[in-house]
């Protein structure tokens, strides 16, 4: 009754070699996948990268735009304050066409003055 029937004995090496190879079959699925994943992640990176690139790009700029609204606002500032400049220069010179209008109005009524008082003194009044 010991008799064994060969199959059976056989049966544990052959199920101890699919294991085996369904244990390489797993392993080599698993480094796919874990393959798949680092491409998939490496992609990601890739992109993340580029995005982030965008966006220093997009800062850089809105920081170049912001100081030249910087500039732009102290440019109009100096324009107004050359502007209220220009207006009293301009004011000033108004001033000074005025003042020597009235010094030739009072250089010629002296002379007229002047006139006068030689026209009586040589008509003997004065």
């Amino acid at each position: 009754m010991h008799h064994r029937n060969r199959d059976f004995d056989l049966w544990p090496s052959a199920v101890d070699r699919l294991r085996e190879r369904l244990s390489k079959r797993a392993e080599k699925l698993v480094k796919l996948q874990m393959a798949a994943e680092d491409a998939e992640l490496e992609w990601e990176a890739e992109r993340l990268q580029e995005k982030v690139g965008e966006l220093q790009a997009a800062y850089d700029l809105s920081t170049e735009l912001m100081a030249a609204d910087d500039t732009i606002a102290e440019l109009r500032r100096e324009n107004a304050e050359l502007s209220h400049v220009c207006e009293r220069l301009v004011e000033s010179q108004e001033r000074v066409e005025s003042c020597h209008a009235t010094l030739a109005a009072i250089r010629a009524e002296r002379a007229a003055d002047e006139a006068r008082k030689r026209v009586l003194w040589l008509s003997g009044i004065i």
